[in-house]
């Protein structure tokens, strides 16, 4: 019986659809069949590197982080700022009586200066301690300042300072109460001269309790009534 052998140039039988190996990385090496990038890897295409399958969440969170802080830090620095303020330049204070009426009112809450910021002027309303009389402190208004000469006329129920009729819209009634300080007084150096608005309710320097107070028992200057609602307004 003669034998052939098999023609090894003949092609071999292949499946359909599929692609020889070394032929297919022929043709990736020669360019014609573009390399593809592994889920999850990072691949370069066109010159520029593309984000791999985490990476765009990352960065999503990290903008997300940069956006809130930029959010926040000017509402941090604002709390920061106002508490500051609350601190060391301003001071909210509730009203108990009736001795300012009718400037301030009984339940009135006032914005004041945390301390003496400036020389007291006359007709400033303040806030003072003087331990001497009460430990609590209460508000009155600056009559006359140091070397002011005050005189109050009872029966008239009108006040001068240096021989002037001062002229007082702020005043609920004229001032008739007198009490144990005689008149005319001198305002001596570094004190102020003070009287409640509701003159007649009001235990102010004509009490020697009271007296000349040092500048140095002033805790501050009243700005502004904060509260109620109806009542907010400058205090002058």
């Amino acid at each position: 019986m003669k034998m052939t052998r098999p023609d090894l140039t003949a092609p071999l039988f292949r499946e359909p659809g599929s692609i020889d190996k070394a032929q297919k990385t022929n043709e990736q090496a020669k360019g014609k069949v573009p390399l593809t990038a592994t889920v999850g890897k990072t691949a370069q295409e066109d010159g520029k590197w593309t984000s791999s399958s985490s990476g765009p969440a990352l960065c999503l969170s990290q903008k997300a982080a940069i956006r809130l802080y930029k959010w926040l830090q000017p509402l941090v620095s604002a709390l920061v700022l106002v508490l500051l303020m609350f601190l060391f330049v301003v001071k909210i204070i509730g009203i108990e009586g009736s001795s300012m009426l009718p400037t301030l009112k009984n339940g009135d809450y006032i914005l004041a200066t945390a301390g003496l910021l400036s020389t007291p002027k006359q007709g400033s309303v303040v806030v003072l301690k003087k331990e001497s009389f009460i430990s609590d402190p209460i508000v009155k208004r600056v009559i006359a300042t140091a070397g002011q000469t005050v005189d109050i006329d009872f029966a008239a129920g009108t006040v001068r300072v240096d021989g002037k009729l001062l002229n007082e819209p702020y005043i609920l009634e004229k001032t008739h109460m007198m009490y144990d300080v005689s008149f005319p007084v001198k305002v001596p150096e570094g004190c102020v001269f003070v009287l409640g608005d509701n003159r007649n309710k009001s235990t102010d320097s004509r009490y020697s309790g009271v007296g000349m107070v040092d500048n140095r028992y002033i805790m501050g200057r009243v700005l502004m009534v904060l509260a109620p609602l109806g009542r907010i307004g400058a205090v002058q």
